[in-house]
């Protein structure tokens, strides 16, 4: 059942933003073994697309926190020989959190060119250290998720000779984002 709503969201989402449903991306959380209402899930899509605008990125912070006490979001500007870009950044995440990410979905964002495969080797470099070292509570969950996608619209192409300033980018928001989850422990007292 949950694959199925999971199919149904990406087609709702694809046929609303006219794009192809491998552009879409499913992340969800929740009391585990509770199917999730389809229903309730498109009609919420629906209206997060109407509320998209360039200025929304602490509406979507809110709009993802479940049991957080607080939201959590950081953003850098690099700057390269090429150009400026910026990497974002967004999560959502309380208690439940261990190695490997468990019940945290986070965000990243980039304004450069990247091809993914370049993409997914900075991703991967920045979790290790970050998001890959967080334990609260010392628990498992079924969803752990980080995603990371670039735009390309600040005309930055990202080779190998930018790469490293990439990687640092999408580090320097994934350590931000990691302290701030790291912070939940020192808040819930643990």
């Amino acid at each position: 059942a949950g694959m199925q709503v999971a199919r149904s969201t990406v087609e709702f989402v694809a046929r609303l933003f006219g794009c192809r449903s491998e552009e879409v991306l499913v992340a969800s959380t929740g009391v585990i073994g509770v199917d999730l209402d389809l229903r309730k899930v498109t009609s919420g899509a629906a209206a997060a697309a109407a509320a998209l605008s360039r200025d929304g990125h602490q509406n979507a912070t809110l709009a993802i926190m479940t049991t957080d006490p607080f939201p959590k979001e950081a953003a850098v500007r690099v700057e390269t020989p090429a150009g400026v870009f910026h990497v974002g950044g967004m999560t959502k995440g309380s208690g439940m959190i261990e190695p490997m990410m468990a019940t945290m979905l986070g965000f990243l964002t980039c304004d450069a060119h990247v091809e993914p495969a370049l993409l997914k080797q900075a991703l991967s470099a920045a979790v290790r250290d970050t998001f890959n070292a967080i334990t609260v509570d010392g628990e498992c969950s079924t969803n752990d998720t980080v995603f990371a996608m670039a735009s390309g619209d600040s005309g930055v192409v990202i080779d190998d000779l930018l790469y490293p300033a990439l990687e640092a980018g999408l580090r320097a928001v994934s350590k931000e984002l990691a302290i701030a989850h790291a912070g939940l422990v020192i808040r819930k007292g643990f």
